[in-house]
């Protein structure tokens, strides 16, 4: 194998296993070709190459490495799967080791208490819980925000050391919404009676203007993700009912479809405060249907500004932010 650098061996090695997800998911359902299994078998082969050479090198960069831990009862958690094996992953780092390794830089996500974490490690403050009170009395501990509000909030009200980490959106491959009609507009989410309310609420009132609307609130991964939003023209999030609850909230879903090129109208939330200008606010249904009807009339002025926006959030770009804390 050509030398690379650990870098370009991990984005490397991202990009072979989204390959190999979507090529075995193929097999899984029994929709492949003789060409797609060829195809699998080579990429499984390449894999095991750079895997080896990954370990190769942080066995001579031993000063370099990462653990990653959560509590297992996150283990299911999307936050659990974005923040910690998406980016170990790519970082070629530990997940949740038996003991500390002396030269790790150890980052803990969304812990249930402080127990085990010590000064000079880090907590990934996600979006918040408990423990955040605690981090009053244990300054020494460095702190990881996943959004500009966050960032800012944590900076004022504690005296530990903030670094800002945004969540990396989910479109690894770059791909770009390929649609040439506007009428499908859709929320991506977790389930639950309230969402289903709601969004049952937002399909009546946008179909009643001549809008399809597709709802995505059970998804099997990433992939299951981005076949949602390279499926819709505008991505609807009509929260105003639930209010502004969270300081530590985040734009994923905003960043996800704006990197395929899809605006979005949603209720302002103060953790939108980084992509002002980027999204269409509406505090109400009035203000909702209004800013459907304005996107599909100037339609081609968002997409190529919205890709740009989101390229910061590509997974590549994320994990040298990481890499800054070695």
């Amino acid at each position: 194998m050509v030398q690379k650098s650990i870098g370009e061996l991990i984005s490397e090695l991202g990009l072979v296993n989204t390959k190999i997800f979507y090529l075995a998911n193929r097999v899984k359902r029994n929709k492949h070709t003789r060409e797609d299994a060829k195809k699998l078998q080579d990429l499984n082969r390449l894999r095991s190459m750079l895997v080896k050479a990954i370990n190769e090198s942080f066995d001579e960069r031993k000063d370099a490495k990462i653990s990653l831990f959560w509590p297992k009862k996150h283990e299911t958690y999307l936050s659990t799967e974005i923040r910690g094996r998406q980016m170990a992953q790519f970082l070629g780092a530990r997940i949740n080791p038996a003991k500390k390794h002396k030269n790790d830089v150890c980052i803990y996500l969304k812990p249930s208490n402080l127990d085990g974490i010590e000064d000079g490690d880090w907590v990934d403050i996600l979006d918040g819980g408990k423990f955040i009170k605690k981090l009053k009395k244990r300054p020494g501990i460095n702190l990881i925000a996943a959004s500009k509000r966050s960032y800012d909030w944590l900076k004022n009200h504690l005296a530990n050391k903030v670094v800002l980490i945004p969540h990396q959106h989910l479109n690894w491959e770059r791909q770009k919404r390929e649609r040439k009609e506007v009428n499908t507009c859709g929320y991506t989410g977790s389930v639950s009676s309230i969402a289903r309310e709601i969004y049952g609420r937002i399909e009546k009132a946008v179909r009643e203007i001549g809008f399809d609307f597709v709802t995505c609130f059970k998804f099997r991964g990433r992939e299951d993700a981005a076949d949602f939003y390279k499926n819709i023209d505008i991505l609807v999030i009509g929260a105003w009912e639930l209010g502004d609850y969270s300081i530590h909230k985040t734009p994923t879903k905003i960043i996800n479809a704006a990197s395929f090129g899809v605006p979005t109208v949603a209720y302002p939330l103060q953790s939108y405060k980084e992509i002002e200008g980027y999204y269409l606010p509406a505090n109400n249904m009035k203000e909702l249907l209004a800013g459907l009807k304005k996107l599909k009339a100037e339609y081609d002025q968002w997409p190529d500004k919205l890709i740009k926006m989101a390229e910061p959030y590509h997974i590549e770009n994320i994990v040298k932010l990481y890499q800054k804390l070695t």
